[in-house]
């Protein structure tokens, strides 16, 4: 009899990546079944394509860890000295700083990144990486908590569907370039199908599927479930759930009524009016990334590139006193901060000294005496969102302005320089210790 019922609960964790490397074999073996038609049709043509042999190789990979798992009991892992390497380099700027470059190396390569030759290195790459660092016990235990297993699942079907829609924004820029309709446009997917049985037959199998999905998942994971809270026995950390995780990591840069407030409506606002600030009707009802490329790398930043990456950083990397933890990092032990952050116009007077915050004396300085304090930040924020928009007329936005009109302009240009303000205000707090450009605690407006 199994004592333990839980097929995925911390203890059995090692067993995990058994069943991953045995799903990921036979993932790539289909793939090879399927790619083997056109590899015969390429070879016909005198050509001999790399996709079916790419999934091959991946498929003999993960069936030699599976083999040396059977006659060691073990798999395939990170050394010790990478692990700490790791985690002794990141930082939540390092991580930050990787993704916004991994985001902008897929949409500038996109072309031979989503190329058939390079798809399955680009789909097994990550998922192998994934596989070697659940045999570490610490990665393994956050990874397979109840609370994150979603997330895991989240994060990956957005990747994977980020991908995929990047390779039909290819696509589509390719046969517009030859004066062709975008896939979308074809007359096939212009033909009209009845609701039933079409469409009720796919959402009939669509719910089976998705029902059965859950019913094993409850079954596999203990629902995540803690004890009655307690106001003597505050758990630290105390994360909100993963879909206010992202406004509990915007807390660490900003003040309370920015974070919770003013930030998701403004990001949500500005995604929202994206179409109609820029409503050329290129683009619309089709994947393309060249018909509005200010449109799609404005959207892709915004969603993966900040809020997804947010959400991430928080459930993934926040431990004790909400500090930031490599992923093979223990967590029992708090850390405390080594550098306190600072306003700016405090780290400009001081050159870095610990800020102190004003006395009951100072909150009582009239308003000139505040301005002056703090016409620094004042001065940058104005150049920053007034004075930039004006500067970029000269140049790069030129024929954006004269195609959408003043107001839409100045409208895009807001959104997006309030968009960018937050990974600067990132960069500022973990490189130089500045948390506030403008602190005016006398008046409870920090930013």
């Amino acid at each position: 009899m199994i004592d333990d019922p839980l097929l995925f609960s911390p203890q059995s964790a090692s067993t995990v990546p058994v069943w991953l490397y045995a799903l990921l074999a036979l993932v790539n073996a289909v793939a090879v079944v399927q790619t083997g038609k056109a590899w015969r049709r390429e070879q016909s043509a005198g050509r001999f394509p790399l996709i079916p042999v790419s999934f091959g190789l991946y498929a003999a990979l993960a069936t030699a860890a599976l083999g040396l798992f059977m006659f060691t009991g073990r798999l395939p892992g990170p050394p010790e000295s990478v692990k700490r390497l790791v985690d002794s380099s990141l930082r939540a700027t390092t991580v930050c700083v990787l993704w916004w470059g991994l985001l902008f190396a897929l949409i500038l390569l996109r072309r031979p990144l989503t190329s058939p030759n390079s798809r399955p290195h680009v789909l097994n790459i990550p998922a192998l990486a994934f596989l070697l660092a659940l045999t570490d016990i610490r990665f393994s235990e956050l990874v397979w908590q109840p609370d994150n297993v979603a997330i895991v699942l989240m994060v990956a079907a957005t990747l994977f569907y980020f991908y995929s829609a990047l390779s039909s924004a290819v696509r589509n820029d390719d046969r517009i370039a030859r004066g062709l309709p975008p896939l979308e446009g074809e007359a096939r997917e212009k033909e009209k199908v009845l609701v039933w049985p079409d469409l009720v037959y796919i959402e009939l199998i669509a719910m089976i599927v998705v029902t059965t999905a859950l019913l094993i998942w409850s079954l596999a994971l203990p629902a995540p479930l803690e004890a009655p809270a307690d106001p003597l026995h505050t758990p630290n950390p105390a994360k909100a759930p993963w879909y206010f995780v992202g406004l509990q990591e915007l807390l660490v840069y900003f003040d309370p009524w920015l974070a919770g407030v003013v930030i998701p409506a403004i990001l949500v606002l500005g995604l929202v009016a994206l179409p109609y600030l820029d409503p050329s009707p290129e683009g619309s009802g089709y994947y393309s990334i060249a018909s509005r490329p200010r449109a799609a790398w404005a959207f892709v930043f915004g969603f993966f590139g900040l809020w997804l990456l947010l959400i991430v950083i928080g459930v993934f990397f926040r431990g004790p006193n909400w500090a930031f933890y490599g992923p093979f990092e223990p967590r029992d032990v708090p850390k405390i901060e080594s550098t306190r952050p600072q306003p700016l116009s405090t780290w400009l007077r001081s050159s870095g000294t610990a800020f102190e915050r004003p006395s009951h004396e100072q909150h009582r300085s009239g308003a000139v005496e505040v301005l002056l304090r703090e016409w620094p930040g004042l001065a940058i924020l104005v150049a920053y969102f007034v004075g930039l928009p004006q500067v970029l007329l000269r140049g790069p936005t030129r024929a954006f302005r004269r195609r959408v009109g003043a107001v839409r302009y100045h409208l895009a240009m807001f959104f997006f320089l309030f968009m960018m303000f937050i990974p600067i205000k990132i960069l500022l707090r973990d490189v130089v210790a500045v948390n506030y450009v403008l602190y005016l605690p006398e008046w409870g407006w920090n930013i």
